[in-house]
């Protein structure tokens, strides 16, 4: 076996042997192996389910996001049947399924066990690869075969929980919108009938339920989120971050208004800035941040988001003035359920939620407190280079658009007294 072969098989071994010994870390690892050992330019994993093969579709595509479906290759059925014929044919060993016009590279088969054959790498190769590597595919798919209940009963497992967060999220949704637009419609009809005027009690207590109503599927977005982080889609598009921010400033006005705060946005140039992320994840995490400083901003205060980009990153700054944030607070800041003692509603989610969808997107986000009163949160994003290329699941779960998202997230700033 050539020194390059070995090579690669050492690192392959490298990172399987290394605990935690996840399916998702194995599975990545073979990927990358076959990739190298083959010159692949994709790589898909087939299992037997059933009387078929059935493609492995939840496969880690980086650190941020482990649970982002490949790239949909050929039909499951269709490739099955091939495959079964050629690799009975084959004995275990690598074959080629099909070759492409030119008759150079093609798909190849890399059976995992020999019989039956459970699973196999079907491999799209830009030429006919030699023995060498072949050799050393096998070396990886026997190492696989050692894995085989663990890889058999991984993705179940992981559709399982995607498909209960996104039911309870469903479950949760539709009742919520149900009530809020029936208590919109009353409330519009109320108008129409003249009997809807602040001096009303009926206006208390219209606008309260629907104060409410808000907050309770701020609460359940924020537990669901909790609970579905690890499995949650997202998407990777190219998105103007300015036109973005410029628009969410434009949702937010009013509840700067009722609050009395000075709301400014700046951006350190006029042209577009330009990322590949998740346009959502975005919008949530700069809605959070602008909620937090104008709740702990003093009546009257100014809340000020700064946009500046370099050509790697983006940075988006929220700060408002007022107090500092208490040493003691600053190292649980983004702790799951941690309040400080001057909390004002709220779970202890928001900061860290926000987190983890920096960290899916590549970015973080980072505390500090102004020299001259008040704090600055600060989310890094890198812009990413290469063609944005849609990522999410067809299964995604339940995104509303930016009013709803405003009215649901900074539904907190409004107190109606009874």
């Amino acid at each position: 076996m050539s020194d390059r072969v070995t090579r690669i098989l050492l690192v392959y071994f490298e990172r399987v042997d290394a605990p935690p010994r996840r399916p998702e870390t194995i599975l990545s690892a073979a990927r990358e192996a076959f990739t190298t050992l083959l010159g692949a330019k994709e790589v898909l994993f087939y299992k037997k389910q059933g009387d078929g093969f059935h493609r492995i579709r939840r496969l880690p595509s980086g650190a941020s996001d482990p649970y982002i479906p490949i790239r949909d290759g050929p039909q499951d059925e269709t490739i099955s049947n091939e495959t079964m014929a050629c690799m009975a044919q084959s004995a275990g060993r690598p074959v080629c399924v099909s070759q492409d016009d030119a008759g150079e590279g093609g798909h190849w088969a890399v059976p995992f066990g020999g019989h039956p054959i459970w699973g196999f790498a079907y491999c799209n190769l830009p030429k006919t690869p030699d023995t060498d590597a072949l050799q050393g595919a096998m070396r990886v798919a026997g190492s696989l075969h050692g894995h085989r209940e663990d890889i058999l009963s991984w993705e179940g497992t992981q559709g399982k929980k995607l498909d209960t967060v996104a039911m309870v999220s469903h479950e949760f949704k539709t009742p919520l919108t149900i009530a809020i637009t029936a208590t919109e419609v009353l409330q519009k009809k109320l108008k129409k009938d003249g009997l809807y005027a602040p001096e009303d009690a009926v206006y208390q207590y219209v606008n309260f339920l629907i104060l409410n109503l808000y907050k309770t599927q701020r609460l359940s977005a924020n537990l669901i989120d909790c609970v579905g982080m690890d499995f949650y889609p997202h998407m990777q598009e190219g998105v103007d971050v300015a036109a973005c921010l410029r628009e969410i400033e434009k949702q937010v006005l009013p509840y700067m208004e009722e609050r009395k705060a000075v709301f400014t946005l700046e951006q350190a140039t006029p042209q577009p800035v330009l990322c590949v992320c998740d346009p959502f994840f975005l919008e949530r995490i700069a809605l959070n941040l602008i909620t937090n400083a104008v709740q702990h901003a003093p009546v009257g205060g100014h809340v000020t988001v700064r946009l500046r980009n370099a050509p790697a990153l983006v940075r988006i700054a929220v700060e408002n003035d007022g107090k500092n944030i208490p040493a003691e607070a600053m190292p649980h800041l983004f702790e799951k359920f941690w309040r400080g003692g001057e909390a004002r509603g709220g779970t202890g989610l928001g900061l860290y939620i926000s987190q983890c969808l920096a960290g899916k997107m590549g970015g973080s986000i980072q505390a500090e407190n102004r020299e001259e009163g008040g704090a600055r949160f600060t989310l890094t994003l890198p812009v990413h280079s290469g063609v944005p290329k849609a990522l999410g699941s067809a299964r995604a779960l339940y995104r509303p658009y930016i009013g709803e998202l405003v009215r649901i997230e900074l539904s907190v700033l409004r107190d109606v007294e009874m």
